[in-house]
This record gives structure tokens, sequence and C-alpha cells, in this order.
């Protein structure tokens, strides 16, 4: 099932006529992910801390972003290969009592976040911090979900 997040895949089956009891009853978990591309370890290099290219405040200290300068190893594209980043919802009984009384997608959210929920965006914020990805392909797979992390 093609969804822009874990929580949109409940929309979507009941947009697909499966009831909602049978949702609450039956899921036990969503997984979504997007692929973004690795930074080249061959030719990576530091780019700046995060706060000097965006607004965006991250939870903790500010820290080094690095990119990928370009290579025969990566083609001169400072990416190889591609690695994914996830949000696993499970459906908790509080989860599957706002599924079953028909609580809409923002009410959702505010229970999965309750619960300790992090999204794709603060998963691929953790994998820019490593140094494995650039904040510009985090930002390019998960703009919908970023927002609702600010």
């Amino acid at each position: 099932m093609h969804t822009n997040d874990a929580i949109s895949a409940v929309a979507r089956m009941i947009d697909m006529g499966v009831e909602r009891f049978l949702i609450s009853s039956s899921l036990r978990a969503i997984l979504a992910q997007r692929l973004v591309r690795r930074i080249c370890l061959e030719c990576r290099v530091e780019k700046g801390y995060l706060s000097e290219y965006t607004d965006y405040k991250p939870e903790g200290d500010d820290f080094i972003m690095y990119k990928g300068k370009g290579c025969p190893a990566c083609s001169d594209t400072g990416f190889i290969g591609r690695i994914g980043v996830y949000e696993f919802l499970p459906i908790s009984e509080n989860m599957g009592k706002g599924i079953s009384q028909g609580n809409d997608l923002i009410d959702l959210q505010k229970i999965a976040e309750t619960e300790g929920f992090r999204n794709m965006f603060k998963d691929g914020l953790d994998k820019v911090r490593a140094g494995i990805t650039t904040f510009a392909e985090v930002m390019r797979v998960t703009r919908s979900s970023m927002h609702e992390s600010l």
C-alpha cells in the first residue's frame, strides 16, 4: 500500500472500504519507509553545522553535516547506494480505540506521539547526524512528516 506516512495507511484502508473495527482489531503495526541516497564515503567532507543551512532546530545539540564532493567511486555524484528512513507505528490498545471510534488522522497522530512514535523525518535526521545522508535528501522524501515535527 502506498501512502506518504504510516498514519495515512489507516485512512487509505478506510477509503478502500475496510471497516474501522476490522482495522483496529486486525492490524498490529504499520511500517512506512522512503529511500535516501547515501553519501559516498570515499569523498565525504564536512559541509558545516545544520544551523548554518536551515532554521530547523534539532532536538539536542547542533551538529556537523557532511556531503560528498564527487569522485570516481561515485561517478562524481557524491552519493553511492541508498538507505531507508523509517517510521514504525504499533497499533496499541489506545490507537485501536482511536481508530474504531472514528478519530481523525490528527487525533491518531497525537495518540501515536504520546506513545513515543518517531516519524521518518526524525529517523532521517539521525542519519544526517551520523553522516550517512544529507539534510536535503531527508527533506526531499519527508516534507510532510517534517512539518509535523516542528
